[in-house]
């Protein structure tokens, strides 16, 4: 540098911006004008006392400037980051609650609705503890219809309560009615999924027996005594008995051979069908339709079964009936998707979707509440 300092200060000084260099240089230059004054004793200790006075100085006002916070205003900031996520989330759920597709919707209602022990309890829904298997089964295949890591897991969990619930007898709880009911729509519900979960297997085959111990000598099904068996259980047997059939289980050829002539007896003039051999021609559309899928199910195996299933499915109306009744219209959709009436099967369907919630009023609420309406909703379509 031109300024003559020696190399070490010299050294010191590049690491300084120039302009504070060269201010520096002019200063020790300046100093070195005064060799002949003589510096006071002390003057090297006053000068470095003022400097740490002057850094004592400088650092309280660095520390007010940047005060610490206290732990109570992070406190405070968290709850307000709190309070502004769970806005948004329930922000969120409504705009979902209101946007999202019907079956979606009920999909993630009934994923949020299954018991710790993989069951449903459509008591807490406005239905009936009784029928807890059904209404297990039935939500556990409402929630197979598409996959998914989650609704596996929870159909699983559902597979596992359902065994667990299987009594010696090989039925799945319930008396009378309940019984029958829940031992129908449950062993249907297992014999669909034992190609997913192959651990069912052994509880189907239980529940195949007691079927077989409670078909009547006719070859129905039925709940009360001195029956030979009624048309809607014998169908719900039947649906389950082709499934298992499919599936591998030999013993439901011939338990459904059975209940499928007792079913062709029970259809008179006209496709009306009656719910006791012996009592008049009914009305009923939720009959009519039960029959009438059970019936065309069968037509692969046996052509005369499907033509008298397309006689019956004939009876069946698209027109909005009065009152709500879910389980009319998902037997109402099955039948018309098995007569290959698809848009007929739509239709129905639609209806029972756009308000699967709306229990109060359905003919069925009782039985198995929201659990019963958003199952019934998802298998329709």
């Amino acid at each position: 540098m031109s300024c003559g300092l020696d190399y070490g200060l010299a050294d010191h000084l590049l690491e300084l911006p120039r302009a504070d260099a060269e201010n520096f240089s002019a200063v020790v230059a300046a100093l070195r004008g005064f060799q002949s004054a003589q510096v006071s004793e002390g003057f090297s200790d006053r000068v470095m006392a003022a400097v740490k006075a002057s850094e004592k100085r400088e650092g309280r006002r660095i520390y007010r400037q940047f005060k610490p916070v206290s732990p109570w205003h992070f406190l405070k900031i968290a709850a307000c980051a709190i309070l502004a996520l769970s806005a948004l989330a329930f922000l969120a759920d409504r705009w979902f609650s209101s946007n999202a597709p019907a079956e979606n919707r009920d999909v993630a209602w009934l994923l949020s609705a299954q018991e710790p022990d993989g069951s449903w309890d459509p008591a807490k829904h406005g239905g009936s503890a009784a029928y807890r298997p059904a209404l297990t089964a039935l939500s556990a295949l409402a929630l197979a219809r598409e996959g998914g890591t989650q609704r596996q897991a929870a159909i699983s969990r559902a597979c596992r309560s359902l065994a667990a619930s299987q009594l010696p007898s090989g039925c799945f709880g319930g008396t009378g009615r309940q019984e029958q009911y829940n031992h129908a729509i449950t062993t249907f519900a297992l014999a669909s999924l034992a190609p997913q979960f192959p651990e069912v297997r052994p509880a189907v085959a239980k529940a195949l027996e007691f079927m077989r111990s409670s078909q009547r000598a006719a070859g129905g099904w039925d709940y009360v005594d001195n029956s030979d068996g009624n048309t809607a259980l014998t169908a719900w047997n039947l649906r389950a008995l082709a499934c298992a059939e499919k599936q591998g289980f030999a013993e439901a050829r011939t338990l459904r051979c059975r209940g499928l002539r007792w079913l062709r007896n029970a259809v008179r003039s006209e496709g009306r069908v009656v719910y006791h051999t012996d009592s008049r021609e009914s009305e009923s559309e939720s009959l009519t339709a039960l029959a009438a899928y059970a019936l065309l199910d069968a037509g692969g195996q046996y052509p005369e079964l499907e033509r008298l299933g397309r006689v019956v499915a004939g009876r069946l109306t698209v027109a909005e009936d009065s009152g709500t009744d879910s389980y009319r219209d998902y037997a109402k959709a099955l039948a018309f998707a098995a007569a290959g009436e698809s848009a007929q099967s739509r239709r129905v369907a639609e209806r029972l979707r756009r308000s699967p919630s709306a229990t109060d009023d359905d003919a069925w609420g009782m039985v198995g509440g929201r659990l019963y309406t958003s199952a019934l909703a998802i298998l329709a379509n």
